[in-house]
């Protein structure tokens, strides 16, 4: 069981916890339920809480989480080329859209490249994209990419 196995799942973790919040007010209850279903550890809650947290409440994307946006969580979208991406957060409102993707572990230029893509795919749709924004979750406090 070597470390690169153990970094994914916890990765995939914080994005399944991600998918089913929508505000700060889901926090505990999303990660209660983790612990009920035997996904988080009872001595992992605080960990868990307190990252949550930090997202939710940054000051550059707080806004985001609330329910002033219709948010698509892990949305997959099939764009013209037939090509499928997997967007962690689009938060549309009005056609506009902002695309937030949520990355464990370093930063890469490919991350930038990436929503890049997701933008293209998006506009195919008919929105009109705003920003993209990458949240690296794993610094302290945590790094925040907004193009």
């Amino acid at each position: 069981y070597d470390v690169n196995e153990k970094t994914r799942e916890r990765g995939i973790l914080i994005h399944s916890l991600l998918q089913k919040i929508d505000s700060n007010i889901d926090i505990d209850i999303v990660v209660d339920e983790f612990i009920y279903f035997n996904k988080i550890e009872i001595k992992e809650k605080k960990i868990f809480v307190k990252l949550l947290n930090n997202i939710l409440n940054n000051k550059l994307i707080k806004k985001y989480f609330n329910k002033k946006y219709k948010v698509y969580k892990e949305i997959e979208i099939l764009s013209n080329d037939k090509n499928k991406i997997r967007i962690d957060r689009l938060i549309v409102k009005d056609k506009i859209a902002i695309i937030m993707d949520f990355k464990t572990g370093k930063i890469y230029n490919d991350d930038k490249i990436q929503l890049i893509d997701y933008e293209d795919k998006i506009i195919q749709t008919g929105l009109i994209v705003e920003k993209k924004i990458l949240v690296y979750i794993d610094y302290s406090p945590i790094k925040i990419m907004i193009f």
